[in-house]
């Protein structure tokens, strides 16, 4: 579905864990995906702005949902 824009999406994977996502989206041809996971190891806050965030069973894990799309 995002293979025609591919190239103008920067994303973010949230609660994306040791990076896999991330670094398959890369690999597909997606050139700026990111993993954030501040409770992974994975705490650096993503640079700049992006257009696209996924978060594979993340919200269902948090104690405070709303607080944590706030960010």
């Amino acid at each position: 579905m995002l293979g025609p824009v591919k190239e103008r999406v920067r994303g973010v994977d949230f609660g994306g864990g040791t990076g896999l996502l991330g670094t398959l989206m890369c690999e597909r041809g997606f050139p700026e995906y990111e993993t954030y996971d501040p409770y992974f190891g994975r705490s650096g806050v993503p640079r700049g702005r992006c257009n696209l965030v996924t978060a594979f069973e993340v919200m269902e894990h948090s104690r405070d949902p709303l607080g944590m799309v706030s960010i």
